[in-house]
């Protein structure tokens, strides 16, 4: 096995559109966070149970921990598209198929990155409102999560069966 082509794939509008997405959702979290800062109560749901209750709070200031894993992983992923031939493939890449394989490895990568700043969006938003909802356990956390990983592993599906048919496609 040789090395692999150094090719960037060119943009979709469906690339368009997960990039805009992402950098939209992005963009929101920080600027919700940097409105909403002196609104939040001092305390807001850390931990939830079962039945989607919480369970355990903590200060305000943990909620910087989603806007930094969003801002973070939102960057991280971005420049790692920049690289689609340093990326695992579950097919060989050759010259005939590596733009085709990058095009859905960098589409599979842009998705995840919209589903989890979406994730992670929603994580910054609830929380204060769970706070002072007293409707808690309504299940909204409880099924977030699931829909989250079921979203995810239908993506990285998506992505296995797309790069499986695409092996054979001349670019």
């Amino acid at each position: 096995m040789g090395a692999r082509p150094k090719i960037r794939p060119g943009l979709e509008a469906i690339d368009i559109i997960l990039e805009t997405f992402a950098a939209g959702i992005a963009l929101a979290v920080l600027v919700y966070s940097a409105v909403n800062w002196s609104k939040l109560s001092a305390a807001v749901p850390a931990s939830f149970g079962l039945d989607g209750r919480p369970d355990a709070g903590s200060a305000n200031v943990t909620l910087l921990s989603i806007v930094i894993a969003s801002a973070v992983c939102y960057a991280l992923m971005t420049v790692m598209a920049l690289f689609p031939w340093t990326f695992n493939y579950p097919v060989e890449v050759r010259e005939d198929n590596a733009s085709r394989l990058y095009a859905i490895g960098t589409r599979l990568l842009r998705l995840i990155k919209a589903l989890v700043t979406l994730f992670l969006a929603w994580l910054l938003f609830a929380s204060p409102s769970l706070a002072r909802s007293s409707e808690l356990g309504n299940g909204t956390t409880y099924y977030s999560v699931p829909i989250f990983l079921a979203a995810l592993l239908g993506a990285v599906a998506w992505g296995f069966r797309a790069m499986r048919k695409g092996r054979d496609s001349r670019a």
